[in-house]
C-alpha cells in the first residue's frame, strides 16, 4: 500500500512541477489527463491487480492575452522613455512617466480610450471620477502590464498608472472636448 501511495505523490508532484514551466500562452482551455492507481485497503498483497483511471481536469489561462496594438498613427518620439512622448491621432498630448517608453504610453492611450469606465469615490463629499482598470501590451518590452486608469475631475487629463510601480504609466491631455464624453462610461 505504501509503495502505491509513494508512486501516486511522486506521479502529483510532477505533474504539477511540468505544469508550472509550461510556456503555453494560448487563451484556450488545456485539458490535462493524470492516471490515479487505486488499491482496495484490504489487501495487502503486491500481487493483487490495480485499477487505473485516468481524470480529466482544465486548466486555463489566469490572465487574458493581450495583442500589440498599432500605435503608427500616433506622432511620438519613438525611442524616448519618459517626459512628453508627442501626440495622439485625436489631437491628446502624450506624458510618458519616468520609465515608461512613448511606444508604450502610445499604447495606453489606445487601451484606456477603449475601457469601460465606473464613476467611483472614496468620500462621498468628493466628486466621483471616471476609473477604469485596463491591460496594455508594451511593443519595447514585448510583455502586458495592468494599470489603473482616471480621469481628473475638470475632465482634461485621463491618467494611466501602475499601482505597484510609480515610473511605469502615461498622462493624457486635451485642449479640445474633454475626457468624460469621449469615454465609453457605464453607470
Amino acid at each position: 500500500m505504501r509503495r502505491h501511495t509513494l508512486r501516486l505523490v511522486i506521479a502529483v508532484s510532477c505533474l504539477a512541477l511540468s505544469a508550472c514551466s509550461s510556456a503555453n500562452t494560448s487563451s484556450a482551455p488545456v485539458t490535462v489527463t493524470s492516471t490515479v492507481v487505486a488499491t482496495s485497503e484490504a489487501s495487502q498483497d503486491p500481487e493483487t491487480p490495480t485499477i487505473e483511471e485516468e481524470t480529466p481536469t482544465e486548466e486555463t489561462q489566469a490572465a487574458p492575452v493581450v495583442e500589440p496594438v498599432d500605435i503608427s498613427q500616433h506622432s511620438i518620439n519613438a525611442g524616448q522613455v519618459g517626459g512628453n512622448c508627442g501626440t495622439t491621432s485625436q489631437g491628446d498630448s502624450i506624458r510618458a512617466n519616468d520609465s515608461t517608453s512613448c511606444e508604450f504610453a502610445a499604447a495606453i492611450f489606445n487601451s484606456a480610450i477603449s475601457a469601460q469606465y465606473t464613476t467611483v469615490t472614496t468620500n462621498p463629499s468628493v466628486t466621483a471620477l471616471p476609473r477604469a482598470q485596463i491591460t496594455a501590451y508594451s511593443p519595447v518590452t514585448q510583455q502586458a502590464y495592468n494599470l489603473e486608469c482616471y480621469v481628473n475631475s475638470a475632465g482634461q487629463t485621463l491618467t494611466c498608472y501602475d499601482p505597484g510601480n510609480d515610473g511605469r504609466g502615461a498622462s493624457f491631455s486635451t485642449e479640445r472636448m474633454g475626457y468624460h464624453g469621449r469615454l465609453n462610461l457605464i453607470e
